[in-house]
């Protein structure tokens, strides 16, 4: 695989892994192919990217299966800083990779107490946007603490990320009791 090939490559997963959807990928990597002074085209899926760069007759296609991730959007506001410099042309495409291998690399995770809080605290802020009394606050804080010490608990295992969603309603129903309804 060539060098311009690495790049789109590292650039595609980039987008995807923090949260761009499928169609402003495509959209952004053809702006960078064009302000580079690539010939690309695109075809980007929610799990793939196909691509092909390089001139007709002398153009490779490639494959890669991404894996998409939550919303990150400290990374994506970066990733997009990243972009629009290679728009601009102040920045190259051997630069722009050295950032986004800088931005890819895993970031120490919070503590679970200052996340657990946050999530307290986020969702009683949400009870609160929503109207609701002292009550709802306390408890939606409550479920919030709990599911951010759940979460913290399931961010080093795969396996449990993966049933993360069915495990916060099934704790929040059971919480909650048949007075939520």
């Amino acid at each position: 695989m060539d060098e311009a090939a690495r790049f789109f490559l590292l650039l595609a997963e980039c987008l995807h892994v923090f949260g761009m959807g499928a169609h402003n990928v495509e959209r952004v990597l053809f702006r960078v192919a064009a302000a580079l002074g690539v010939e690309g085209q695109f075809l980007v899926t929610p799990t793939f990217v196909i691509f092909t760069v390089g001139p007709v007759g002398g153009s490779r296609t490639h494959m890669s299966r991404v894996h998409g991730q939550e919303l990150d959007l400290d990374r994506l506001t970066r990733l997009h800083r990243i972009v629009q410099r290679i728009v601009e042309g102040s920045l190259t495409s051997e630069q722009a990779r050295t950032r986004l291998e800088a931005l890819r690399r895993p970031r120490r995770p919070w503590r679970a107490g200052p996340a657990a809080l946050a999530h307290a605290l986020s969702a009683s802020g949400a009870a609160v946007i929503l109207q609701g009394g002292w009550p709802e606050v306390l408890a939606a804080g409550g479920l919030g603490l709990i599911l951010g010490l759940l979460l913290h608990y399931a961010e080093s295992r795969p396996n449990v990320q993966s049933i993360m969603p069915l495990m916060a309603g099934l704790v929040s129903a059971s919480m909650l009791g048949p007075t939520a309804a």
